[in-house]
């Protein structure tokens, strides 16, 4: 079938050119042409696309060689080649990193930072006798007298004494189960005397020195001064409590810092002009604290001051009192046979 098909072919090819006057150009003796150049049967094995008898040759293009085909599978793979593969996400280019916002600068929070406290001078102006037999715990002066205040049970007591002579004009023993401690005036009639741990406050008339009423309180009693309007106390830590005169009723704590770090064995106390003057405990220092913010403003080293002698343990600087009418203080300690008179100055 497929012959006769061929010869057809080419009978019809001879008379379309015989008619155009080349018949003896063309050789009708050549080769058959193979069915191969013409027609691309189909290798499908399971003979699905293969034509039958009474259809038609259908010519088609030749397939493309492997190396096209292995080029396109190679792209596409399975997917559709009339749709572009989607490209793979690893291969999608990286979205640039944003740029780290610059960090802010920290605005200051306009509190100042510590101030260092100045070195105090310390001139010696006066030197008068005292009762080395008095253990120091508070000092004041109130119209040219001395007032001070004894500790050790068994021997604390309240005293008047004649400043310049050393001399004890007038003396309260305290009860043995009592250690007196600070001392200050609540008003021009009045005085109070801290004990150390029996939590007592003593009231007591300044001229008689005798006891007419208590108040309590919890914690030591340390140091008291008054600042005019209000007490104030130590406890032997870093911290100053404001209290009402009339009631002892604590007001608000003061914090106190030297160098910005708290500052504790805070101990007998004397209050002048808005500042507060520490002795503090084991140590030959004074201390200059602002009474509104507890900072330590000025230092004072009183070790030229230390008499000679053999001190006991204990015997250490402790007692400050302020004179209004000479603006001078005048400081002792424990047991020690001196009072000096001495003013402070910035260097």
């Amino acid at each position: 079938m497929r012959h006769s098909r061929s010869v057809a072919i080419l009978g019809a090819l001879a008379v379309s050119i015989a008619s155009c006057g080349q018949v003896d150009d063309f050789d009708l003796t050549q080769p058959e042409t193979p069915s191969s150049q013409i027609e691309i049967e189909s290798d499908d094995p399971e003979g699905s696309g293969e034509n039958t008898d009474d259809e038609p040759a259908t010519t088609t293009t030749p397939e493309p060689d492997s190396t096209t085909e292995d080029s396109t599978d190679q792209d596409t793979g399975d997917q559709d080649t009339n749709e572009p593969a989607e490209p793979d996400v690893a291969d999608e280019p990286a979205e640039p990193d944003e740029p780290a916002e610059p960090d802010e600068p920290d605005e200051p929070d306009g509190t100042p930072g510590p101030t260092e406290p100045v070195a105090l001078q310390v001139e010696l102006l006066n030197t008068y006798p005292h009762d080395s037999a008095a253990f120091t715990q508070g000092l004041m002066v109130i119209d040219g007298v001395l007032f001070e205040s004894t500790g050790l049970y068994g021997e604390s007591s309240r005293r008047r004494v004649v400043l310049t002579s050393g001399e004890v004009s007038t003396t309260v023993a305290l009860d043995q189960s009592l250690f007196g401690s600070g001392l200050a005036a609540v008003d021009d009639t009045t005085l109070l005397q801290l004990t150390w741990r029996e939590g007592v406050a003593i009231l007591s008339d300044s001229v008689t020195l005798e006891e007419f009423d208590r108040f309590n309180y919890a914690g030591e009693g340390w140091g008291l001064c008054h600042d005019g309007e209000r007490l104030v106390m130590s406890d032997g830590s870093a911290t100053l409590t404001t209290r009402d005169p009339m009631s002892f009723t604590q007001i608000e704590s003061i914090d106190v810092t030297r160098d910005g770090a708290p500052i504790d064995m805070l101990n007998e106390l004397e209050c002048v002009d808005g500042d507060v003057w520490a002795n503090v405990w084991l140590t030959n220092e004074i201390v200059r604290i602002d009474g509104t913010t507890g900072d330590v403003t000025g230092v004072a080293d009183l070790s030229a001051l230390v008499p000679e002698g053999p001190l006991g343990e204990e015997e250490v600087l402790n007692g400050i009192a302020y004179d209004p009418a000479t603006e001078t203080f005048y400081v002792t300690g424990k047991n020690w046979d001196v009072l000096y008179e001495v003013s402070f100055t910035d260097s």
